[in-house]
């Protein structure tokens, strides 16, 4: 009687070989969306330092603006007034610099200027001046950036999801 061969499983070449080339290919996949991200990620950093350069130059010519204001007040103190003829005095020196408009509103002398930051973006300062008797000269209510860009749709309406999807 013939012996009964025992049948065995093992893996043959061709399988493993597969099983190779699946992890190599998930390998390089994930090789190449890590060098996507991180390019990607590059990109956006390299922006981000421009955004900042540009906003920290507008504001150093911000300060350099609100150190020419604070000469002329400071000329304006200088000459020993009180109340409405300091403010008169101050708003008048203070006029006369370019880019600086000066008003009164409610009482309260207030010089504004603007700066540019980008085409769509300036930033806005406003000052209130003090009593000539006081520490600090004037007091600074405002100093942001505002964007003056209009912003358009394409096609007029924004096509948005209710959250029903009947």
């Amino acid at each position: 009687m013939r012996a009964e061969k025992k049948k065995t499983f093992s893996l043959s070449v061709g399988a493993s070989s597969l099983l190779i080339f699946f992890v190599i290919l998930t390998l390089t996949t994930f090789a190449t969306l890590s060098l996507v991200s991180a390019n990607a990620d590059y990109n956006l950093s390299l922006k981000a330092v421009s955004a900042a350069d540009i906003f920290y130059a507008a504001d150093a010519a911000a300060e350099e603006k609100l150190a020419l204001i604070d000469a002329e007040l400071g000329k304006a103190a200088g000459e020993n007034l009180t109340g409405e003829a300091y403010y008169t005095r101050g708003l008048e020196l203070v006029a006369a610099l370019s880019g600086v408009e000066t008003s009164m509103e409610n009482d309260t002398p207030v010089i504004r200027y603007i700066i540019p930051v980008t085409e769509g973006q300036e930033l806005r300062v406003a000052l209130t001046l003090n009593d000539p008797a006081a520490a600090q000269r004037y007091t600074c209510t405002m100093w942001k950036v505002v964007n003056t860009a209009d912003w358009d749709l394409e096609d007029g309406e924004l096509n948005l999801w209710l959250g029903d999807t009947d």
